[in-house]
């Protein structure tokens, strides 16, 4: 089977702030490295933690959406979401879907404590699908947008009808939505623990 052609969003925030970190304790390490008598092997240790920690969280997380997958890469996992499952869809500080009557969040997406408070504050400029004009949105709300147009778009192509409010209500039911593990981050993160532990107690 093909891979699926997916549409990567950007994230909305954390780049910056994540860089900055993993390279300060990059820094750190790349001291120890030279010297090892002007950098503890503690503070060396607890720099590599930092370094997978940032990694995992501030830059690993990503959206991305294709005609029939909804694809959330979080911290220490990835989630991938049948995207005509989806029946709702909102973005605050994280995104947040409903599939199957379970809820599913990523950090990639959100809008910052002062855009919630005063919307349009960021804005985005996007050529609507199909060739249409120019419009200026919040890249959040465009991003939702384009989930939610997929999640229509894939529900018709498939014969679904649009989820109703009892749907949404009922209990939980299965919907493919399948999680893997980033076992790259997990194990990265045992073994920068495991180094931490032995340079504290040693």
């Amino acid at each position: 089977m093909s891979e699926e052609t997916l549409e990567r969003f950007k994230p909305t925030g954390g780049l910056v702030s994540g860089g900055l970190a993993m390279a300060f304790a990059l820094v750190i390490i790349a001291a120890w490295i030279r010297d090892r008598d002007s950098i503890s092997d503690g503070l060396a240790a607890a720099s590599l933690v930092a370094v997978v920690l940032v990694w995992a969280a501030a830059l690993r997380p990503r959206v991305a959406v294709g005609e029939e997958t909804l694809v959330f890469r979080n911290m220490f996992e990835t989630v991938r979401i049948p995207v005509a499952a989806v029946e709702e869809i909102t973005v605050r500080q994280v995104m947040a879907v409903r599939a199957g009557g379970k809820r599913y969040v990523s950090p990639a997406i959100g809008r910052s404590r002062k855009s919630l408070v005063r919307p349009n504050r960021m804005r985005f400029s996007s050529h609507l699908p199909g060739g249409g004009k120019q419009v200026n949105i919040e890249y959040a709300d465009y991003v939702e947008d384009r989930i939610r147009q997929s999640a229509k778009d894939s529900r018709r192509r498939q014969g679904l009808p649009e989820p109703t409010a009892e749907a949404i209500a009922a209990e939980p039911h299965s919907v493919g939505v399948r999680r893997e593990p980033a076992w790259p981050e997990i194990v990265a993160m045992v073994l920068a623990l495991g180094l931490f532990i032995v340079a504290v107690v040693t």
